[in-house]
């Protein structure tokens, strides 16, 4: 059983809604493909360019450690590493894992209907990295 864990630096960014022009047309925010486009990149360089086979059923989980806001008082902060304090504001999960999805959606595998099993958690951190990052693991189930 094949199981391919990687990492996005950064803090983790949610999938945009679709805009709309006036003319009817629709189009993806620019941070939105930005932020997809280094997720696939990130793949790619850790994984090797892996990618599952198309019938194979996959489980995902993703942990997203978003950044402690400057200027948080050191009781708060002391309480977001014992995990007291949970990040309860923006962005909503469901569509920090659907960026994620979206992103490794014919490059880690042939199409997003393979995951069987996800799973997601929200958490803060301020080691490692100032800025956040996102812990990706896809493994067949």
């Amino acid at each position: 059983m094949k199981e391919i864990s990687f990492m996005v630096e950064g803090a983790p960014v949610p999938k945009g809604r679709p805009r709309h022009t006036r003319n009817g047309h629709t189009y993806t925010p620019e941070k939105t493909r930005e932020a997809e486009a280094n997720v696939r990149a990130e793949y790619i360089e850790q994984c090797k360019g892996f990618m599952f086979p198309p019938d194979v059923p996959l489980n995902i989980h993703c942990n997203f450690y978003m950044p402690i806001p400057k200027g948080t008082s050191k009781k708060k902060r002391a309480a977001m590493h014992m995990e007291t304090e949970q990040p309860l504001k923006k962005p909503d999960i469901d569509n920090l894992l659907k960026l994620i999805l979206d992103a490794l959606n014919g490059t880690a595998y042939a199409d997003d209907k393979q995951i069987v099993r996800i799973a997601g958690r929200k958490t803060y951190t301020d080691n490692m990295f100032d800025k956040g990052y996102t812990w990706v693991t896809i493994k067949e189930d």
